[in-house]
């Protein structure tokens, strides 16, 4: 396996650990003062500053009064970024769980 191919694999297993979920406001605020936010203009929410690998940040974002967060990629060539229309996905699936902190495996 090249050196690149590990690091895209790595990347993809990292993204699947924590997909955007919803969560509690106390694991929001409590993200939000352990390190400085990275805002972007073109992301809703904010990412936590220090990346989990390669360019996968946790992105947060608050959004009619709940709060979500998932891994996100901000590399130039697989970028992805939740959207408030992913948001709403979320919630029409009816399929939610509201967590209050990482799982063991995230």
């Amino acid at each position: 396996m090249t050196c690149d191919a590990y690091q895209k694999a790595e990347v993809e297993r990292t993204m699947a650990k924590f997909p955007l979920t919803r969560v509690t406001q106390r694991f929001y605020d409590h993200m939000l003062g352990i390190l400085p936010p990275i805002y972007s203009r073109f992301s809703p929410g904010w990412f936590v500053s220090e990346p989990v690998v390669q360019r996968v940040y946790m992105q947060f974002i608050e959004h009619k009064g709940r709060f979500y967060a998932g891994y996100a990629n901000l590399s130039m060539t697989d970028r992805k970024c939740w959207t408030i229309a992913d948001i709403e996905a979320l919630e029409a699936s009816g399929n939610i769980t509201e967590v209050d902190w990482f799982s063991e495996d995230s």
